[in-house]
């Protein structure tokens, strides 16, 4: 089971692809494939069949993004709107919409817990705030979470995860890190835009503002830059 995001390019463009796949012994693989740049359809796909299927009930993939939880592809639109993906295709709603901010992302910290990132952005790039739910799966809805107590949540390309922050030695967690580039900049990480929201000060700043937190990505460990010497 894994996501990715993906850049493709072609005659100097590029087209950015949020992916999550679930591969089991027992079932064929399924993937489930987001054009996220532009208005391009959701697919689906599933090992041995001719050709891609339309996710209903989705118009256009802009704002959509994946994740896997509880061994399924899991899709949330810009609404708010969740939806599983059967081993046969098949589409179950999940969450009714939460409508806010302008886009959203799906975190499966666990086999049993799914969250929602709700992003606010001045510009569709800049992000001022940032709010954090989680499934209830029996009322099929989000509940808004005002802290996240000692953990920290990372929001990569196709890879977002929650951490404790008392074992990466933080002083304190309740904060998202995320980035506003897609595109790999080498080892200049300021070009990245990496930012920290804090939901108990409710405010975005620089990630280098945080010496703490910037620590673990910046400078690079010597394994990484032996391989780009």
């Amino acid at each position: 089971m894994f996501c990715m995001h993906l850049l493709v390019g072609g005659d100097g463009s590029f087209f950015s692809f949020s992916v999550a796949a679930v591969c089991r012994e027992e079932q064929r693989p399924v993937i489930v494939m987001l054009e996220s740049d532009f208005s391009g359809e959701p697919m689906m796909f599933r090992c041995g069949d001719d050709s891609w299927t339309m996710i209903p009930n989705m118009p256009t993939s802009q704002g959509a993004n994946t994740c896997v939880f509880k061994g399924r592809p899991c899709v949330v639109d810009k609404t708010g709107r969740t939806f599983m993906i059967g081993p046969d295709l098949s589409v179950h709603l999940m969450v009714e919409p939460v409508f806010g901010g302008q886009s959203k992302i799906l975190v499966g910290s666990s086999e049993f817990e799914l969250l929602l990132v709700d992003r606010y952005e001045d510009d569709g790039v800049n992000v001022v705030w940032i709010d954090v739910f989680k499934l209830d799966e029996k009322e099929k809805r989000w509940v808004k979470l005002t802290n996240l107590g000692d953990r920290v949540l990372f929001l990569g390309n196709g890879c977002s995860f929650f951490a404790s922050a008392s074992e990466l030695g933080f002083a304190n967690g309740n904060c998202v890190i995320y980035g506003t580039s897609d595109y790999f900049h080498g080892f200049n990480i300021r070009k990245c835009k990496m930012s920290v929201f804090h939901l108990d000060q409710g405010q975005v700043s620089p990630l280098s503002d945080y010496p703490e937190y910037f620590k673990l990505f910046w400078p690079p460990p010597e394994w990484v830059t032996e391989l780009h010497l």
